[in-house]
């Protein structure tokens, strides 16, 4: 089985480390020559950091070494094809690369999709429309939305019809996989997030058998503050516990996704290795987006969301993931203190949760790729 895996990858720890996790699942199922992943060519291949821009722009040098240290473990984790590199969001493929569809036997896309029909992200590539009588799965892409009644109307008929000739389907919220079943009339599966896949051993195995990496903090105990957009508002709130844990704090501020000048200088050096490296070894993950959330599960790390201000419901994904798994209790919001006798995690009963989600997540990449 020839597997085209379509992403789109950033300079985003979430991003990068849910294609890697898809992308290793599908080689273990497919076998590691038999995947390449297509349409994101560029990501790779940036230019050097500039050193000058040390004085003269310190946050665009920061950014672009970062960059690059994701290229590097990109290029070193996962094997790509440039034949389909450059499809148009509307799913034209130009003539001379026409025939390439012809190289693979199925296409997947993954959880860094967005299914979501409104201006932003609606374009037919994201469906896979290219793929014209070859195999399609989706696995785990946010739909976002849970009623008919929220589809908008102009992109009603077309989403329909994109989503219907999708041949499996699954999202990774339970209420729009549910929205999507009934509305095509075809099973649509609710997954895990591709980095829920492996377990804490399984992501160790995977990422430092062949290339260990050096623990930031040998020996002192500390929190991992990993905030994409509202570290200043929280940072009282994150002295506050960090003080009463008696933890010191390892910041990793603000993403690279190319106009938010935001990143310390940290972020520069973490690769995602590195990154995983630094959730394993933490007493506690202190993060206000969705894949900090994950991998502290995946691995096992207590965790607090610290939820965005000024939103009275929490992102879909996060509140399914929360409901799913019983942990409710890890959201906290600007208006509340969180209490530091709460009670810990109980991580038996959160695995068993997580492994039949896991298995059964597992089993629809299974019997997707297999089934005629």
């Amino acid at each position: 089985m020839r597997i085209a895996y379509q992403a789109f990858l950033g300079t985003n720890y979430g991003t990068v480390l849910q294609t890697f996790a898809l992308f290793k699942k599908l080689e273990s199922i497919a076998g590691i020559n038999n995947i390449k992943i297509i349409g994101c060519s560029n990501f790779r291949n940036r230019p050097e950091p500039d050193q000058e821009l040390m004085v003269s722009n310190k946050q665009l040098y920061l950014a672009q070494v970062m960059r690059k240290n994701f290229e590097a473990f990109i290029e070193d984790e996962m094997k790509f094809s440039q034949r389909l590199d450059y499809i148009r969001a509307d799913g034209f493929i130009p003539d001379n690369n026409k025939s390439a569809i012809d190289d693979y036997d199925a296409f997947v896309c993954g959880s860094d999709q967005v299914w979501r029909p409104s201006k932003f992200w609606f374009c037919p590539k994201r469906y896979m429309t290219y793929a014209h009588g070859k195999k399609t799965i989706g696995y785990a892409p946010s739909v976002v939305i849970n009623k008919v009644k929220d589809i908008p109307k102009q992109y009603f008929d077309d989403w329909k019809k994109y989503l219907s000739n999708i041949t499996y389907l699954s999202t990774r919220e339970i209420g729009s996989s549910f929205l999507i079943q009934n509305l095509v009339n075809k099973e649509c599966k609710y997954v895990v997030d591709p980095t829920l896949l492996f377990n804490k051993k399984e992501w160790t195995d995977l990422l430092y058998k062949k290339n260990p990496v050096k623990q930031f903090s040998q020996n002192e105990k500390y929190a991992l503050i990993y905030m994409l957009d509202y570290y200043d508002i929280y940072k009282n709130h994150i002295d506050r516990i960090c003080k009463a844990l008696n933890l010191k704090q390892i910041l990793l501020k603000g993403r690279d996704m190319g106009d938010k000048p935001t990143l310390n200088e940290l972020c520069s050096k973490t690769d995602p290795r590195s990154f995983i490296n630094l959730i394993q070894h933490a007493s506690i993950v202190l993060c206000d987006g969705f894949h900090g959330c994950c991998l502290s599960i995946a691995n096992n790390v207590d965790f607090i969301y610290l939820n965005k201000p000024n939103v009275k419901n929490i992102d879909g994904r996060l509140k399914d993931l929360f409901n799913r798994f019983g942990l409710k209790e890890r959201v906290i919001s600007i208006e509340h203190d969180y209490n530091i006798n709460n009670i810990p995690i109980n991580w038996i009963k959160v695995n068993k949760k997580v492994d039949i989600e896991r298995k059964r997540s597992i089993q629809f990449l299974i019997n997707a790729l297999k089934e005629n």
